[in-house]
């Protein structure tokens, strides 16, 4: 779902591997949730190539690929912290038990 890839893609990379390790997720499904992060990526791999020419044009492009990056790893991470909010919403009647690890009270 697009909530998934949000949080695969727009959270922050450590918590979230670490927490699909912790929760015994299955790696496939994780991997193929990653995929899009390339989307991520290209525009960066985009603005870097360009630096390698000394022109002006190529750092006009190289600073319009970094743009593009920094507004599309905004937009990943808002995605990623509505989704987020809107898990927080929709367990909000369960009260605080539902975040806490049964082990916990043991």
């Amino acid at each position: 779902s697009l909530g998934k890839i949000s949080i695969l893609c727009g959270g922050p990379d450590w918590p979230t591997s670490v927490l699909t390790g912790i929760l015994r997720l299955d790696l496939a499904p994780m991997l193929a949730g990653s995929i899009p992060v390339a989307i991520l990526i290209a525009p960066v791999v985009l603005a870097a190539a360009e630096m390698i020419e000394p022109s002006e044009r190529a750092r006009c492009l190289s600073t319009f690929w970094f743009a593009v990056a920094t507004i599309l790893q905004c937009m990943a991470t808002m995605l990623a912290a509505y989704y987020t909010q809107a898990v927080i919403e929709e367990h909000k009647d369960a009260g605080e038990d539902w975040q806490r690890d049964s082990q916990e009270n043991a």
